[in-house]
């Protein structure tokens, strides 16, 4: 999607980024707050998308780092 990584974006910023494009369905985004610039890392593919409980066990350890955000498909 677009780049692989949206650097220094608020929440807002992420969200509206990711509305834009044709294919993004969600992104992951650097646990930080809401309105802290952070690092975005937009995903196409719902497989693609990791959580403290989906995904084998180094996908599911590294995901403790990031909030995902993943839109209606």
């Amino acid at each position: 999607v677009g780049k692989d990584i949206w650097e220094n974006k608020t929440l807002d910023q992420c969200i509206d980024t990711c509305n834009q494009l044709e294919n993004c369905i969600g992104f992951s985004r650097d646990l930080k707050k809401d309105d802290e610039p952070a690092n975005c890392y937009p995903r196409t593919m719902i497989s693609t998308c990791h959580s403290n409980r989906k995904g084998n066990m180094k996908q599911m350890q590294n995901a403790i780092k990031y909030n995902s955000f993943i839109f209606d498909i």
